[in-house]
Parts: C-alpha cells; sequence; structure tokens
C-alpha cells in the first residue's frame, strides 16, 4: 500500500466537509519553533508563500490579556501582530479539500495539539498534569465524542498530547524571547519573519 500524501484524520475531513472546521474558522499561529521544524523541509521562499505577519485578529483579541497567549504576538506601532499560516478561498492554504494538511507532521504545534490544552491554571511541566478541551471542534460539540474517542480519532493518545503541550508551553516562552529580541532591534512586523527566518539560519 502506498504511503498517503498527505495527514489525513478521517474525522476532521468529514467536519471540513459539512461545516467551518478549525482549518477554515481559525487562523493558526506559527511560533519560532515551527518555523525551525519547517525549515528542515521547506526553503525560506516556501515558507513565505505559505505564512504572512498579521495583525491580530477581532476574534483573538482576548489572548492579549492572558498571560500564556499573549508571548504569541508582536506588538508594533501600537498594535500586534502574529505569524500565521495564509488563507485561501476560505482556508488555510495548507489544507488540501479531500486529502488533508500538506505539511504533515510539520504543521504548526497549535494544529497538532488541538483541540487539547492544559487547564487554566496549571503549567504543563509534569507527565500527570489535567487537560481540557479547547476552542470550538466539531468532534466534541457537534458529534459529542468521548476524549477517548477523539484520541482515536485523532490517532494518537493522552501521553502523547501531554508531550505536545510541554513543547507548546516551551516553544511559546522561547518565542516570547526572541520577539523581544526582534523588538529590540527595531524590527518591523512587515519585516519580522524575514528576520525569524534569517536568524535560525545563522
Amino acid at each position: 500500500m502506498s504511503k498517503t500524501k498527505y495527514l489525513t484524520h478521517n474525522a476532521c475531513l468529514r467536519c471540513v466537509s459539512i461545516n467551518p472546521g478549525c482549518c477554515s474558522r481559525c487562523h493558526p499561529f506559527v511560533l519560532f519553533a515551527d518555523l525551525v521544524s519547517l525549515l528542515k523541509k521547506y526553503s525560506p521562499k516556501q515558507i513565505i508563500r505559505i505564512m504572512e505577519v498579521s495583525k491580530i485578529s477581532p476574534m483573538y483579541a482576548e489572548h492579549l490579556s492572558d498571560p500564556e497567549m499573549r508571548q504569541v504576538y508582536y506588538p508594533w506601532d501600537e498594535t500586534y501582530y502574529c505569524i500565521q499560516t495564509k488563507f485561501l478561498n476560505d482556508s488555510c492554504i495548507a489544507l488540501k479539500q479531500g486529502k488533508g494538511c500538506t505539511l504533515k507532521e510539520k504543521r504548526p504545534l497549535v494544529c497538532r495539539i488541538f483541540p487539547f490544552w492544559w487547564k487554566e491554571g496549571v503549567t504543563p511541566t509534569a507527565d500527570n498534569f489535567p487537560l481540557e478541551f479547547a476552542g470550538e471542534c466539531t468532534m466534541i460539540n457537534l458529534w459529542n465524542f468521548s476524549i477517548d474517542r477523539v484520541f482515536e480519532e485523532l490517532d494518537t493518545s493522552e501521553g502523547h498530547i501531554r508531550k505536545e503541550l510541554i513543547s507548546m508551553n516551551n516553544a511559546l516562552m522561547e518565542h516570547h524571547r526572541i520577539i523581544e529580541e526582534a523588538k529590540k532591534e527595531n524590527v518591523p512586523a512587515t519585516r519580522l519573519l524575514d528576520w525569524l527566518i534569517r536568524r535560525i539560519q545563522c
């Protein structure tokens, strides 16, 4: 049997086919750690074709009052920006209808952990921290899948998701530290992606 060209979770593909799922409703943010991973497979030109630096969307304004999520955003000229995947025809540019995500295992951390997050007030540093559902996942809100069913549908496990969430927590802190460096160097938001790519390549 030949390998599937794209990452494909059947439940996610069903969701995309019937209503706006996370790939067409949300703009996945991209962290420095994601760029490091992507540059192992893609050229800078390829990354720039699928990523952009964009002003914070009104739907994410509440992130600025959240100490964890605020780390994603880059303050410049009295507004906040983040790196995210571009959208094409009202969908993430990496999504191919009927096939899934073209980025496969290199997709952003936030995509790999969705729809899970660590429980509010908890620091994800140990193997047994509590999980919670985050966001409006069709499997949970419409189809009423149990947490075990969601793990099964996504071909993952509780232990693996916890490891990814620990990676996310570390990546958020690293990203914040590095974009603070960019701010000190007075890097305009329009040049942030280029600056980060060059920094990785140095």
